[in-house]
């Protein structure tokens, strides 16, 4: 007999608190200017716990589990176990989430990169915060753990535009410029138009640099 609790719905819940933790224990943070370890406990424990949820939507397609919406609509019984896994980002749901997931450890590094050199923490940390929470509610909106009202034998199967081994990685490699992007964001709404600091360019240019690889290769692979 299935579980009436939505198991995904409930740790995608859980994430997006622990993030709101995150960003709570951030604000009370900033007259110390520095940033409380529990920022980073909290972060770490939200990008876990969505993480965990991107393996369980995973795990429900390679098990044709066409009890929930997104399964049924965007995998079958006759797909390649790599297009079944890369159906996780066939639709808007699952790719919100994916998105979040990136995004959620693109910012776990971005935070220990601001612990480790006394950047301009607050500030850059909610810069960031804004973005990701966006990122978050937009995914948790999409439902990606909708449930059907009635079970399928079959689902309706990916587009065949998207059967390709390229657009197995495109995806993601696209989200992972977005994030890198967000993060040059998040620095520049701290250090302003002049940067003098040696340290605050060397991790600007890291994080364009990202951005710009991701991004161009996330192009390419998507035009090909």
């Amino acid at each position: 007999m299935r579980l009436m609790i939505n198991i995904g719905g409930l740790i995608f819940a859980m994430s997006a608190f622990a993030y709101l933790m995150a960003v709570i224990t951030g604000i009370f943070s900033y007259k110390k200017q520095t940033l409380s370890k529990w920022v980073n406990i909290f972060s770490s424990v939200s990008a876990v716990l969505i993480t965990f949820d991107m393996i369980l939507l995973i795990y429900y397609q390679v098990a044709h589990d066409f009890h929930y919406a997104y399964v049924y609509e965007h995998t079958s019984t006759n797909l390649a176990p790599a297009y079944l896994v890369s159906a996780l980002w066939a639709g808007q749901e699952g790719s919100f989430l994916l998105w979040a997931v990136i995004n959620s450890w693109i910012g776990f590094v971005f935070l220990r990169g601001l612990d480790k050199r006394g950047f301009k923490n607050i500030s850059a940390f909610i810069g960031f915060s804004v973005i990701n929470m966006s990122i978050m509610v937009m995914a948790i909106l999409s439902r990606p753990f909708k449930t059907m009202n009635y079970l399928q034998v079959e689902g309706l199967g990916l587009n065949t535009a998207l059967q390709d081994p390229w657009m197995v990685v495109h995806p993601p490699l696209v989200f992972i410029g977005y994030s890198s992007m967000a993060v040059l964001f998040s620095i520049g709404l701290c250090v302003g138009p002049e940067i003098e600091d040696s340290c605050e360019k060397l991790m600007l240019r890291k994080w364009a640099l990202m951005g710009w690889f991701f991004l161009g290769l996330g192009i390419f692979t998507g035009s090909i």
